[in-house]
């Protein structure tokens, strides 16, 4: 049986260490530093109060140091009645609110407004909240919560709630993400090991409505071995034995640290939080005001509202190309006011964006159906049949004789990689890096699910140095998990100094968790190894998609009606260059390393993203060698 991930060994032991000696967490920590104080400072002139919550308020009070706890935003709570005047401080003081285009009459359901600050030029997203809960708010005693809550540690102008309050408040933004939410698990039990009054937990749980929620976030610690909850803990929020039974069938208390389910706001996810609601008839009166403004969107503004639509389209444009700003608020040109186009040009454009919608259709029906039919296991053999008729990328072919990236080379030449030893070398194609790290003078051992770049690669390693095996990632996690397979020799011996999964091969990976179940494995095989990964990203990182299209939605919905064996997700495609490809969301590598064990020492998102992932403590006390 594998070892606990670190993230488990922390739940339990209350004795781990949570300091990471990670540069880039201590820099984003310095930059979010400088953020907060920006914030607290333009609040405070307003005398607007403003909760610090979840993340950035608990690395200041229960984690041991600033660092120490991963995040990718800034979360406020405010007063319904002072968002605008908060808004209005921000952007003075800097800030650009970002409003959904799309949204116009239902963005007051999500409870959130993003606001991007910056530290000179690196951006700092900061979400100002009036409600933690998605689309219906529950009864939460506002104006107990802000009564209770103490000045933020060295930011006045900015509050942190009360200890059970934020335990609260954190299990309710738990039951948003269904209970799948590893950071979260780990911060209620750092709050539980502060001694938190049990009688006033149960009874504020009671007031807001959150009863169920806590029963929930208390079975999942307790499923998870945490070492603050007891029995006592879970019967304490006991809901009845028909809402128990249904909690625990739909959001499974030893699935806590699994990645979320696809999908995001939509009929699915409203199902499942059925069950942690306590407020059945309020959620449903909630639910049908949200269809109502949904619906508004969706089949177009009334007649006043057209002026509002305009305005939209230049958001939208903006935040596409922010240089259109000038030219949406420039005087309009006589040239452009006067001239006609003429009607064989609006033909042509009429015929191209028909063109543009028959190929995102057909694009969308390739995509589905391969989703939905070819199975899970057979997905890796059909995207290497697909390279197999590349020639570029064997010896002697473009790709092939270009060597290592420039990224690539930046990587290898890190700190944070070493300068000799073992290294495993996952979807090693035809052997591109595994020559490169052969002239470094590694010892490689290198797999690939494509049986003709196995057999190139094997031709131009050097034997003496490398192993080579036509291998999947499926089968290192069977190896990992002690099942056998064509790399269960391979990985013994000695363990491995470094991991490279090859050229964009984690956006290879799906499902989503497939990719975890990887990650875990390399873990489980290479404990102290840096793993240097590189992925696609989703072209719009600050809006991730919660649906595909209502073509593709509904050829999802049909197959999964007929059983079909896949699982498509937002992001995931069929590229007939590529195979089966996802695109990752903004926030995923982050939440993968967590997942796995791992934190995140470098990410670029260029026009290439990659990453290398050190495992959280292993390098504790020394630096990386280098």
């Amino acid at each position: 049986m594998p070892a606990p991930s670190p993230l488990l060994r922390a739940l339990r032991d209350p004795s781990v260490s949570l300091q990471t000696r990670s540069p880039m967490a201590h820099a984003d920590a310095l930059l979010r530093a400088h953020v907060l104080a920006q914030v607290a400072r333009a609040l405070q002139a307003i005398a607007a109060p403003a909760l610090l919550v979840k993340g950035a308020a608990l690395a200041l009070t229960v984690y041991p140091e600033p660092a120490s706890r991963p995040m990718q935003d800034v979360d406020l709570l405010v007063h319904v009645a002072d968002r605008a005047r908060v808004l209005a401080a921000l952007t003075a003081a800097g800030g650009l609110v970002h409003a959904d285009p799309d949204r116009p009459f239902s963005s007051k359901f999500l409870g959130e407004t993003a606001v991007m600050m910056r530290a000179g030029e690196t951006p700092f997203l900061v979400e100002i909240h009036t409600s933690l809960d998605n689309l219906v708010p529950r009864p939460i005693d506002e104006a107990g919560l802000f009564a209770r809550a103490v000045t933020a540690p060295g930011l006045p102008g900015l509050l942190v709630p009360s200890a059970e309050d934020h335990a609260l408040l954190i299990a309710l933004h738990a039951a948003g993400h269904e209970l799948r939410h590893c950071i979260a698990m780990l911060d209620l039990e750092l709050l539980l090991r502060r001694g938190l009054d049990l009688d006033v937990l149960v009874e504020r749980a009671a007031a807001w409505r959150l009863t169920t929620v806590m029963y929930a976030a208390m079975s999942a610690l307790h499923a998870l071995g945490a070492a603050s909850v007891t029995l006592a803990h879970v019967a304490a929020f006991e809901p009845g034995p028909i809402r128990r039974l249904l909690v625990t069938r739909v959001h499974p208390p030893a699935k806590a640290l699994d990645p979320p389910r696809p999908g995001g706001l939509g009929i699915p996810w409203i199902l499942r939080q059925m069950p942690l609601r306590d407020d059945l008839a309020a959620y449903g009166l909630g639910l049908g005001r949200y269809a109502f403004a949904r619906a508004r969107e969706r089949l177009g503004a009334l007649p006043g509202e057209r002026d509002a639509t305009s305005a939209q389209r230049v958001t939208r444009a903006m935040r596409r190309d922010p240089s259109t700003m000038a030219a949406a608020t420039a005087p309009r040109q006589d040239a452009a006011v006067s001239y006609q186009v003429p009607l064989w040009v609006k033909a042509l454009l009429a015929v191209d964006r028909v063109t543009l919608r028959l190929d995102s259709l057909r694009d969308g029906i390739r995509d589905e159906v391969l989703l939905a039919w070819i199975r899970q296991e057979d997905r890796a053999g059909l995207t290497a049949a697909v390279y197999a008729e590349q020639q570029t990328y064997f010896p002697g072919g473009h790709r092939f004789q270009s060597g290592l990236f420039p990224w690539e080379r930046k990587a290898l030449d890190s700190p944070l990689f070493p300068r000799s030893g073992r290294v495993l070398v996952g979807a090693a194609g035809a052997g591109r890096e595994l020559v490169a790290l052969l002239e470094r003078g590694f010892s490689v051992v290198a797999f690939d699910p494509c049986a003709p770049f196995a057999d190139a690669a094997r031709d131009v390693a050097d034997p003496a140095r490398s192993t080579v095996i036509h291998a999947s990632y499926a089968d290192l996690v069977a190896a990992a998990e002690g099942r056998g397979g064509p790399l269960a020799a391979a990985i013994e011996g000695p363990p491995f100094d470094a991991v490279v999964l090859g050229w964009g091969s984690l956006s290879h990976v799906l499902p989503s968790s497939e990719r975890t179940s990887l990650l875990r494995a390399v873990h489980t095989l290479a404990p102290d190894a840096p793993v240097l990964t590189s992925f696609a990203i989703e072209v719009d990182s600050s809006a991730p998609p919660e649906s595909k299209g209502r073509v593709r939605d509904t050829l999802r919905r049909v197959f999964s009606a007929l059983q079909a064996p896949g699982v498509s997700e937002a992001g995931d495609h069929f590229f007939l260059n590529g195979g089966f490809f996802a695109y990752l969301g903004s926030d995923e590598i982050v939440r993968l390393a967590w997942a796995a064990g791992y934190e995140v020492a470098h990410y670029e998102d260029t026009s290439y993203p990659h990453a290398i992932l050190v495992p959280l403590g292993a390098n504790e006390g020394k630096r990386p060698p280098g």
